[in-house]
C-alpha cells in the first residue's frame, strides 16, 4: 500500500510487480476543520513543517523576500523545529525579512493550536523539495489540512504533493527548489481580486 502515484512508481522500481501495489491517498473529515473562504487581500502566509532541508523553508524564505519588494505587509509564520532552526533564522535575518518571519516553534501537543495559526492565516505555503541527502516527502497531510480550513496553498510539484491539491490550486504549484518561481504563485496570490479567490 501506497500514498501517491510517485511512490508506486517508486515501488515498481524496486521490483515490486504493479498488480500487488495500491494506491490508498491520505484523507482527513472535513467536519474537523472550520472552514472560511479567503477573500484577500493575501498578506500573511503560513507554513507548518519540521525545520529540515526537504521542506524547502529556505526557499520560502527566499520567494518571501522576493514579494516583499512589491508587498512590504507581507508576513510568514512558520511553525515547526528542527536541525535547520538557526540556519534558517539567519538566513530570515541575511535577506532582510527578520522582522517578517515569525518563528512558531512547534504547534504544542493540542491540535486546535495548529487551527489557531492556521485560520489567522491568508494562506498556506510548503515548499518541500529532495534534501541532499536524498530525503524526500510523502504526501504532507497539513496540505489536506489547509485546503479543509480554505486555504489557498503555495507549494512544490514534489512526490504526492500534486495529487492531493485541487484542480483550481494547480496553478499555484511550482517545481520544487525554485525560489523564484515560488515567488511568482506568492504574488499571484498578493495580487489576486476578492472576485478570483472565490
Amino acid at each position: 500500500v501506497v500514498l501517491s502515484a510517485e511512490m508506486r512508481d517508486a515501488a515498481a522500481t524496486l521490483g515490486i510487480a504493479p498488480d500487488h501495489i495500491e494506491i490508498i491517498h491520505l484523507g482527513r473529515r472535513l467536519e474537523e476543520y472550520p472552514y472560511r473562504p479567503r477573500r484577500g487581500p493575501i498578506r500573511h502566509f503560513v507554513s507548518v513543517g519540521r525545520l529540515t532541508a526537504k521542506k524547502g523553508h529556505d526557499d520560502t524564505l527566499r520567494a518571501l523576500a522576493g514579494l516583499r519588494r512589491s508587498f512590504p505587509d507581507a508576513r510568514l509564520t512558520i511553525v515547526g523545529d528542527g536541525e535547520d532552526a538557526a540556519a534558517l533564522r539567519r538566513l530570515a535575518s541575511e535577506l532582510g525579512v527578520g522582522e517578517a518571519v515569525v518563528f512558531a516553534g512547534a504547534s504544542g501537543p493540542r491540535r486546535e493550536d495548529l487551527l489557531a495559526i492556521l485560520d489567522a492565516a491568508d494562506a498556506f505555503v510548503l515548499s518541500s523539495k529532495t534534501s541532499p541527502r536524498g530525503d524526500r516527502e510523502g504526501t504532507p497531510t497539513v496540505l489536506l489540512e489547509a485546503q479543509a480550513m480554505g486555504l489557498p496553498c503555495v507549494s512544490t510539484r514534489h512526490a504526492g504533493i500534486p495529487e492531493v491539491i485541487s484542480p483550481r490550486g494547480q496553478s499555484l504549484l511550482a517545481p520544487e527548489g525554485d525560489p523564484a518561481a515560488l515567488e511568482q504563485r506568492l504574488r499571484a496570490l498578493a495580487e489576486a481580486t476578492p472576485e478570483s479567490l472565490e
